[in-house]
């Protein structure tokens, strides 16, 4: 029994050992048919660093740690930003398997910053487009003599720019980043369908994405 039990103890002392407590990554850029990004730095607390390869990928060790275990990896390029909610840092899960790719998508920092200035210029054009529809409405009501049903609908149709017109001074930075960030290499269709139709002019499509998406953003945390 004592042999059985010692037997137990070293087969479980092996597969400890045989899991995996690697991050194995590949770094693209963003928007490029998937263009593998070479000489990328990657570093974390506890496993050193690590430089991607012409094929982009690179190897991270983790001897204390295993698989499901979050860690924070910091990606640098020179002249070069992470493309997601932060420039810098990449937050993943050692795999089961060594052989599941961590995905990290990189972009040229001016690329990206001209990007977003384009988007708020685009904004900072529709809200005084905006601006100038709600004005003119109002002078229609003013000027005019309305049936009640009449004055009812304009008054739906300004209240409803006006309500479009607050959530963008609000989320006009983050929707710009947002839509700067889109990697239409693995987009989804909801951000695909987004991204076309906002530069077809529809505003609200751009909107009630970035409302999805920090919807999924919430539920992933939860």
């Amino acid at each position: 029994m004592k042999a059985f039990a010692q037997l137990c103890f070293l087969l479980f002392s092996i597969y400890l050992n045989a899991q995996n407590n690697q991050v194995q990554g590949i770094i693209t850029y963003q928007s490029s048919g998937e263009r593998p990004e070479p000489l990328v730095s990657v570093t974390a607390a506890g496993a050193g660093s690590s430089v991607s390869k012409d094929n982009g990928l690179f190897v991270l060790s983790f001897p204390n740690s295993k698989p499901g275990d979050l860690v924070r990896l910091i990606v640098q390029k020179e002249g070069y930003r992470v493309v997601g909610p932060d420039p810098l840092i990449v937050e993943a899960a050692i795999r089961s398997r060594a052989t599941d790719l961590v995905r990290i998508v990189v972009v040229k920092t001016g690329e990206y910053e001209r990007r977003v200035d384009d988007y708020l210029a685009v904004f900072a054009e529709r809200i005084r487009e905006q601006t100038a529809e709600i004005d003119r409405l109002r002078s229609e009501m003013e000027g005019q003599s309305l049936a009640p049903t009449e004055r009812a609908l304009l008054l739906k149709e300004i209240e409803r720019l006006k309500g479009q017109l607050v959530q963008l001074e609000g989320e006009k930075q983050a929707l710009a980043e947002s839509l700067a960030s889109i990697n239409l290499d693995d987009a989804s269709e909801l951000a695909r369908e987004a991204l076309q139709r906002f530069e077809k002019g529809d505003l609200q499509a751009g909107l009630d994405w970035l409302s999805a998406e920090k919807l999924e953003e919430l539920r992933r945390r939860a």
